[in-house]
């Protein structure tokens, strides 16, 4: 069942489907009013991986939430978003659907989040996601990829900071920096970190424009709760 909640409250209760419906492993499925519209928009999403739901309700433009539960209205899932979490140089999201990073990642962080790209149609119904990544880290912290193209074609729009530190509660300072040291977009301010996470940056500046081509710096610093201090400095480049 799809329930579309509003503030506090579960309302309006949708059944996908009356009977059984199996759905196989890394298989996508688009719920939709109108599968042949859906067609029309995106030729080259899959036909039969389509399912008709006359009552589906919308889900608004600029802010909303579903939760996904089974027949006895316990939560499996729950996602509030709204239209800030897209890529900030969109001029317009009409039309632009919010896609998923990862799936192994919290779903409501909101770094785990971006707008579809723009070769794929603004959406990809039936298909995996445009914006969908893999990212592990192999050490305390790590960036993939390491050099972003932030123009809205799903191919390295934003990189992803990894981190793995020995244990919860670390306080953190993430900044970003020019070669000219002139800070550029602060990342994190006094955050306090679980044991694994990750940041995203899209290539934005303090103004929300499209940071200059080069090479950035990310300056990272970890306190612990006796005043301890640990900084790390990683690169990442910013290209057409």
């Amino acid at each position: 069942r799809v329930l579309f909640r509003s503030k506090d409250s579960i309302s309006d209760c949708k059944p996908i489907v009356e009977e059984s419906f199996l759905i196989s492993p890394a298989e996508y499925w688009a719920f939709t009013p109108n599968k042949k519209a859906n067609m029309n928009l995106f030729p080259k999403s899959k036909e039969a991986n389509y399912l008709e739901i006359k009552t589906l309700p919308s889900l608004p433009d600029d802010e909303g939430s579903i939760v996904i539960c089974d027949a006895q209205k316990n939560i499996i899932d729950a996602f509030v978003y709204s239209d800030k979490m897209h890529l900030s140089f969109l001029k317009k999201t009409e039309g632009v659907s919010l896609e998923r990073i990862n799936l192994e990642w919290e779903t409501q962080n909101s770094n785990n989040w971006q707008s579809a790209s723009q070769n794929s149609g603004w959406a990809t119904p039936t298909l995996p996601n445009s914006q969908s990544k893999n990212t592990t880290s192999n050490g305390t912290f790590s960036l993939e990829p390491l050099a972003i193209t932030p123009n809205g074609d799903g191919n390295a729009d934003f990189t992803i900071l990894s981190y793995s530190v020995a244990k919860a509660g670390l306080v953190a300072n993430i900044k970003l920096y020019d070669l000219s040291a002139n800070e550029i977009y602060v990342l994190a301010k006094q955050v306090s970190l679980s044991r694994q996470g990750e940041f995203k940056w899209d290539g934005s500046d303090f103004l929300g424009n499209k940071a200059r081509n080069g090479i950035y710096l990310v300056h990272i610093e970890l306190f612990g709760q006796n005043g301890e201090l640990e900084k790390y400095v990683l690169k990442v480049g910013v290209t057409e």
